[in-house]
């Protein structure tokens, strides 16, 4: 009987970490996903907003990292040098479509994160 009490608690432990997760993936996409949709390719603040959008990237990165797939990770950090890159150099056509496919890296982040009762079980 202890060893079920055991375990019961161990499984409670894992569905609370796993929960935890989900809740921490969905609002690192949600403020990543503002931060890019404020980033506009004719701004006067646009470097500002893709430093502000980078250096949350990068203070989140590691704990991303423990729980989503690296090539989602690799995507959205391309993504990102991309756009600061072609902020620099004044290419506004590029520039927004990299906005397009960060923002598409976003909604995959979100989407491998979504818990589903088959992905538990």
């Amino acid at each position: 009987m202890k060893a079920f009490a055991i375990t019961c608690i161990i499984f409670t432990c894992l569905i609370a970490i796993i929960i935890i997760n989900f809740i921490y993936i969905n609002n690192t996409a949600d403020t990543l996903k503002e931060l890019t949709e404020a980033i506009l390719p004719y701004s006067d603040d646009l470097n500002m907003r893709i430093e502000e959008l980078d250096s949350f990237w990068k203070k989140n990165l590691i704990k991303i990292e423990l729980s989503v797939n690296h090539s989602i990770i690799n995507n959205i950090s391309a993504s990102i040098e991309s756009i600061k890159s072609y902020s620099q150099s004044g290419e506004k056509a590029l520039l927004s479509r990299e906005i397009i496919l960060l923002k598409e890296g976003i909604l995959e982040l979100r989407r491998l994160e979504r818990i589903k009762v088959s992905n538990i079980f």
